[in-house]
């Protein structure tokens, strides 16, 4: 039974590290030195994508700020007229609005002619992506040494305690707005028109032949396990289940003391596969596994993307140009 696994991965201690392309620190733009692939990729994103007089949906991660930054600064001098977004989450909201995108509620997302995403894993020759997997906390720096006398060090402790808690609060809230952003993104994606492109951006190092690592499944919090039941009989023996934490990384497989809940009432269960994308024991088409994961009825969305993007926008580090691939 599902309950007894986790149990039984709960005592044998701490969370594993998530396999390579699962999961990414969140960090604030305002400290992060800008990668000069990235914002050459999201430059070509708008000079693509984002035209004058058009309503873009908005998700985010670190290239799709980018890209937001780009479209407030061409509003700004007058390259882009009349660009107007929706947001998927509250961090793309104030991203824009930091900017000075204008902003258009949920109810126009019917007239967004594009919509903006960042994917952690893609997989080209199947149009095929991973959205919404979990973001790591951050790592404290080990002081090894006292360098400071011990009331200076009392002071500088106190501080540091001050600062670690404000990080901590931070780092809380962003996986929390963040985590929320791939069934509504796709939802505003359903609203829009027919004509209604997804545009990928990702970096060279997530496009791969195989989609892999982690999974997030988005389901109903009031009565979760019976539902990870479900997706546990499904991925039995190809992959385990942790329930999502608040706090970025699981401190067990039950989501720890802050599993995290979405304001609509919905839990993450990430489907951690220890190779590819499996179904059955068997590399499935990934469309199959998407069908499997959408049949249990406690399932409200989950981060596979199949057949879905219009285009994919690729840094590649060493090369002067992004890779731009059109479906």
């Amino acid at each position: 039974m599902l309950n007894a696994r986790l149990q039984s991965r709960a005592r044998a201690g701490a969370a594993r590290p998530c396999r390579p392309g699962a999961q990414r620190v969140v960090r604030c733009s305002a400290v992060q030195k800008v990668d000069a692939t990235k914002l050459a990729a999201a430059r070509e994103c708008v000079d693509r994508f984002v035209k004058s007089n058009s309503v873009v949906a908005l998700g985010s991660g670190e290239m799709v700020n980018l890209a937001i930054e780009e479209v407030g600064r061409r509003l700004a001098i007058g390259s882009l007229q009349n660009v107007v977004g929706v947001p998927a989450c509250d961090v793309a909201a104030h991203e824009a609005a930091f900017h000075g995108v204008p902003l258009l509620p949920e109810a126009r997302a019917g007239e967004a002619v594009v919509a903006l995403a960042e994917a952690d894993q893609v997989d080209v020759a199947a149009r095929a992506a991973l959205l919404g997997c979990s973001a790591d906390a951050p790592q404290q720096p080990d002081h090894t040494r006292p360098l400071l006398s011990p009331r200076s060090r009392t002071c500088v402790t106190l501080v540091i305690v001050m600062v670690v808690v404000v990080v901590v609060v931070v780092v809380v809230v962003v996986v929390v707005v963040v985590a929320a952003q791939v069934p509504r993104l796709l939802r505003l994606l359903g609203k829009a028109g027919a004509g209604a492109k997804l545009v990928l951006l990702t970096s060279g190092d997530r496009v791969v032949k195989r989609l892999g690592g982690s999974l997030p499944v988005w389901i109903g919090a009031e009565g979760w396990e019976e539902w990870a039941e479900e997706l546990d009989d499904i991925f039995l023996g190809d992959a385990e289940l942790w329930r999502r934490s608040g706090s970025g990384q699981p401190e067990n497989p039950r989501g720890g003391d802050l599993p995290y809940i979405s304001p609509d009432g919905n839990t993450i269960v990430d489907v951690r596969f220890y190779e590819g994308l499996k179904l059955f024991g068997e590399d499935a088409e990934y469309g199959k596994i998407a069908d499997e994961i959408g049949g249990i009825s406690g399932v409200v969305g989950h981060g596979l993307v199949v057949g879905k993007a219009a285009a994919v926008v690729v840094a590649r580090q060493g090369q002067p140009a992004p890779e731009v691939v059109e479906f």
